[in-house]
């Protein structure tokens, strides 16, 4: 009798589930029974239910933290010789490089690292060095590398981390797609885009640029900053709105906070 090919998805922390949102479906459709591997919480339960798909909860520290890290790549290599999957995929850093290592040494035929970002470039020192390291580590054991884009794929061939035939980018690049259909203002009730904008001191007829995002370093928040300061004095009318969690393992420097912070453009 046949078995039916497992996949299992690995993420760090189940906010992260988001970037892979409806692949579940996609995946068991073309034939594949899907699990995840992820730290424990409430979004992780809420996307375990949602996307019907069983969830093998592993805590994984984001930060670079040894002794914790090995702890949680035993218990992903535990979870996958039991699982026993014909295919893993991982993202985000610390499952990436935790992913491949424990797929590399169960041979699991594909293994599928998949980069939607680079942390080294914005580290210093003996951090970017071990960052580095461990990008160049996940690349090599994996069997697959997709980045999410062409200009991340550009970063990683250029480090020489991986080599342009391994390093893919999906299409023109995505993590996800983008269902352009949630935008569409019909669907929203009448006057909500009024009352957001009069709700944060907007006016009606002036250009928002955006930012969703981590706040931190990492995420180009500085760059934004020396940005705006350019544009706003180009475009008197233009308002700035950032959106998503300060970041406290790398924030931003207190003088970008303040700058930000005391722009009345700035929301």
């Amino acid at each position: 009798m046949k078995t039916t090919p497992r996949l299992v998805n690995l993420v760090t922390v189940p906010i992260s589930f988001w970037l892979v949102r409806g692949q579940a479906a996609l995946m068991a459709s073309a034939g594949f029974e899907v699990h995840a591997i992820s730290s424990p919480g409430t979004l992780a339960d809420e996307y375990s239910r949602e996307q019907n798909v069983p969830l093998h909860p592993v805590p994984m520290a984001r930060k670079i933290a040894p002794w914790s890290d090995l702890v949680s790549l035993l218990r992903i290599t535990a979870t996958l010789r039991r699982l026993e999957p014909r295919v893993v995929q991982a993202g985000t850093p610390k499952a990436g490089l935790l992913g491949m290592i424990a797929a590399y040494f169960l041979r699991v035929p594909v293994r599928v690292y998949y980069v939607h970002g680079l942390p080294m470039l914005t580290a210093r020192g003996l951090k970017a060095l071990l960052l580095h390291t461990t990008e160049r580590l996940a690349c090599t054991m994996a069997t697959h590398v997709v980045c999410v884009g062409p200009s991340i794929r550009g970063e990683l061939v250029a480090a020489g981390l991986c080599s342009e035939s391994k390093a893919v980018v999906i299409g023109d690049g995505s993590s996800n797609g983008v269902d352009t259909a949630s935008f569409d203002r019909t669907r929203l009730p009448e006057g909500t885009r009024e009352k957001v904008r009069s709700r944060l001191g907007i006016p009606q007829n002036a250009l928002v640029v955006g930012f969703i995002g981590r706040i931190g370093r990492e995420k180009g928040i500085s760059e934004l900053q020396r940005a705006w300061r350019q544009l706003r004095d180009r475009c008197p009318s233009a308002h700035l709105l950032i959106i998503g969690p300060p970041e406290q393992t790398d924030p931003v420097s207190d003088e970008t906070q303040l700058a930000l912070a005391d722009d009345p453009r700035v929301h």
